[in-house]
């Protein structure tokens, strides 16, 4: 397996690199990262599953310590929704130490630890 670009250092190059990866969950691991899987409910309204996942992501990143692992949130979804993409990026504004992975049927939402103070509890 090829090694893939640093999470916390190339956020964008490895959720892009995961996605062409033959076992994204075990590549996601090899690189050091906590998985968790996205859910949604079954016909659920996709802004509304994103906003909910937008709404999980800044919780986690307000409380994930420093010298944490990487996070990666994922699932795979039947085919791409602009407006789960859409809802998601806009719930997720601001938030420099989130990236997202929307493609090939992926959802990937890497969440960092914070490299110094943590600027949502300035602890």
């Amino acid at each position: 397996m090829t090694a893939l670009p640093d999470p916390s250092l190339q956020p964008d190059a490895f959720l892009s690199a995961l996605h062409t990866a033959a076992d994204p969950d075990r590549a996601a691991r090899d690189a050091g990262c906590v998985l968790h899987g996205l859910g949604a409910e079954a016909g659920a309204d996709p802004a509304a599953t994103a906003r909910l996942h937008a709404a999980g992501a800044r919780a986690i990143a307000a409380t994930l310590a420093r010298g944490a692992s990487p996070l990666l949130l994922l699932a795979q979804a039947d085919r791409p929704d602009d407006a789960y993409a859409a809802a998601l990026v806009e719930g997720l504004m601001g938030y420099e130490r989130i990236h997202v992975g929307l493609q090939d049927g992926w959802r990937m939402i890497l969440v960092l630890p914070p490299t110094g103070q943590n600027a949502y509890w300035r602890v």
